[in-house]
C-alpha cells in the first residue's frame, strides 16, 4: 500500500522538476563583441542618466551625440559622444546582434508564454517569439563550466519586475550571457541582472538596478537612474603580445679607463614596444663591455574590456564607493567584505600575542605578592 501511495507523489515531483529545469538540445556560441566589449553603456541616439550611476567601462553614443548626466554619473572608462570609436562599437554590436539572432533555437527551448522567474536553465539557446518577463529569480546552472554560454532570443520586449534577479549556480559565467532583444528592454527597480543586453531599440535601467554585463542599444536611447553597470573584464583573444629583447655591448678602454658600451634591445608586443640597452664599461681596465642587456619587451597586454575585445581599451582607477570589486556577481555588489570581523579579531589576537613576556611575568609576581600579604594579614587577626 505504501508503494502505491508513493507513486503519485513521485510522479508529481518528476513533472515539477521537468517544468522547472529546462535543458536545451542546442549549444550556444558566444559572439565576438569586438570594440563594443569595452563599453558598459552604448546607445544609438542618447544616453541619459539621473543620480549617482557608476559604469565600469566606456559610455558612448553613435550616430547620435547626446550624453547627459555624467556627472553626477561616473564612467570609469572613456566617454564617446559620437566619433569613430562609438561608431565602430555600434558596428560590432550589430554584428554580434545578428549572430545571436541567427543561432538555432530548438522547440524544446522555446519559452514563449513562460515567466523566467523560478526557472533553472542549463547552457544553451532559449527563445521567445514575442515578449519575455522575469519576475523573481532566474537561475543559470553552468554545470561547473565558467565558459558556459547562455543565449536568449527575444522577439519583442524584455521586462523585469522590481527586485528580480539573475543568478548563477555551479560557477559563474558572467562573460557569456547574451540577451538579444527585438525591441526594447526595461529593468525594474532593484533588479540584479546578469549578461549583455543587445537591444534593437532602447534600454531603460530603473532606480538601483545593478547590471553585471553591458547595455548596448543599437538605434535608440539608454536611460539610467542610480545604477551600477559592470562590464566584466574577460580573458579574450584580443590584445596579446610577445616581447623579447637582446642587447650587446662593446667596450674598449685605455690606460685612462675610457670605456664605451652600446646595447640594442627590441621587442614587439600587443601595445608595448620592448626596449633594451647595453651598459657601458670603463675604468682602469683594458676594455670592459657592458652588453648585459636582457631587453625588455612589451607584449604583456591581454586586452581588457570584455569578451572578444581586441587590445587594451581603457585603464580605470576604482574609487572607494563602498562596493565590492566587480566580477563577483550581482548578488555581492554593495555588500561589505565578509572577512571584516575575522580580520579585526585577528588583529586583536596579534596584539595580545605581542605583549612582552617580561610584562606578563611582572604581573604574575605582583599578584602573588598581594596574595601573600593578604594571607599574613588574616593570620595576624586569628592570633589576636
Amino acid at each position: 500500500m505504501k508503494a502505491k501511495h508513493a507513486l503519485p507523489g513521485l510522479l508529481l515531483v518528476t513533472i515539477f522538476t521537468m517544468v522547472m529545469f529546462v535543458s536545451p538540445a542546442v549549444a550556444a556560441t558566444a559572439p565576438t563583441l569586438g570594440t563594443a566589449g569595452s563599453f558598459g553603456v552604448l546607445a544609438g541616439q542618447t544616453v541619459t542618466n539621473t543620480g549617482p550611476t557608476v559604469v565600469y567601462g566606456n559610455v558612448g553614443v553613435s550616430p547620435g551625440t547626446a550624453i547627459s548626466g555624467f556627472p553626477p554619473g561616473i564612467a570609469l572608462g572613456e566617454i564617446h559622444a559620437g566619433g569613430s570609436t562609438a561608431s565602430g562599437a555600434q558596428d560590432s554590436t550589430t554584428t554580434a546582434y545578428n549572430n545571436l539572432a541567427g543561432q538555432a533555437c530548438p522547440s524544446t527551448a522555446d519559452l514563449t508564454g513562460q515567466d523566467l522567474g523560478g526557472l533553472t536553465l542549463t547552457p544553451g539557446v532559449y527563445c521567445f517569439t514575442s515578449s519575455a518577463q522575469l519576475t523573481g529569480t532566474l537561475t543559470l546552472n553552468t554545470l561547473g563550466n565558467p565558459a558556459a554560454v547562455f543565449v536568449f532570443q527575444i522577439g519583442s520586449t524584455l521586462t523585469t519586475a522590481s527586485n528580480s534577479s539573475v543568478v548563477f549556480t555551479n560557477s559563474e559565467a558572467t562573460c557569456n550571457v547574451f540577451w538579444q532583444v527585438g525591441s526594447s528592454a526595461t529593468l525594474g527597480t532593484g533588479t540584479g541582472f546578469q549578461g549583455n543586453i543587445l537591444a534593437l531599440t532602447s534600454i531603460t535601467a530603473t532606480t538601483d538596478a545593478k547590471i553585471q554585463g553591458r547595455l548596448l542599444a543599437r538605434n535608440g536611447a539608454v536611460t539610467l537612474d542610480s545604477n551600477l553597470v559592470t562590464a566584466p573584464s574577460c580573458d579574450t583573444s584580443g590584445g596579446d603580445g610577445d616581447g623579447d629583447g637582446d642587447g650587446d655591448g662593446d667596450g674598449d678602454g685605455d690606460g685612462d679607463g675610457d670605456g664605451g658600451g652600446d646595447g640594442d634591445g627590441d621587442g614587439d608586443g600587443g601595445n608595448n614596444t620592448g626596449t633594451g640597452g647595453g651598459n657601458t664599461g670603463g675604468g682602469n681596465t683594458t676594455g670592459t663591455g657592458g652588453g648585459n642587456t636582457t631587453g625588455t619587451g612589451g607584449g604583456n597586454t591581454t586586452g581588457t574590456g570584455g569578451p572578444e575585445t581586441t587590445g587594451t581599451v581603457f585603464t580605470v582607477t576604482t574609487p572607494n564607493l563602498g562596493l565590492t570589486p566587480p566580477g563577483n556577481g550581482v548578488n555581492e555588489l554593495g555588500n561589505p567584505p565578509a572577512k571584516t570581523l575575522t580580520t579585526a579579531l585577528a588583529l586583536v589576537t596579534t596584539g595580545i600575542n605581542a605583549i612582552p613576556m617580561a610584562l606578563t611575568a611582572s604581573v604574575l609576581i605582583l599578584l602573588g605578592a598581594a596574595v601573600l600579604l593578604e594571607e599574613r594579614r588574616r593570620n595576624k587577626k586569628v592570633r589576636a
